[in-house]
């Protein structure tokens, strides 16, 4: 893996410069994670929860979508965007306060 030169437009790809291939990503970050002693989880899942986290934060879904690249903000809701043990608990801190008035 080289780092990237702007020359190809590529932001990581082999000596050779060629692009990494697809399993290469998650066979690496699979063997992080092993060596780190972390529970294995997907690549992927880290994209579902980076489009989580930014919906729990405020960013609009139609920016979350685009970022991802998806067309469609529904299917980035529908398909990404899970609940979180944060949004969980702030709708509770917010049906909280409403009990108070």
């Amino acid at each position: 893996m080289s780092s990237y030169d702007g020359s190809s437009g590529l932001v990581v790809v082999d000596e050779l410069g060629r692009p990494w291939r697809p399993e290469l990503y998650s066979d690496t970050f699979a063997r992080f994670a092993a060596s780190a002693s972390v529970p294995v989880i997907r690549l992927h899942d880290c994209r579902h929860t980076a489009l989580s986290v930014m919906v729990d934060r405020g960013v609009p879904i139609s920016v979350v979508s685009a970022w991802a690249g998806h067309a469609d903000p529904a299917f980035t809701l529908r398909q990404y965007v899970h609940a979180t043990p944060e949004g969980i608990a702030s709708a509770g801190a917010v049906l909280g306060s409403v009990s108070e008035l």
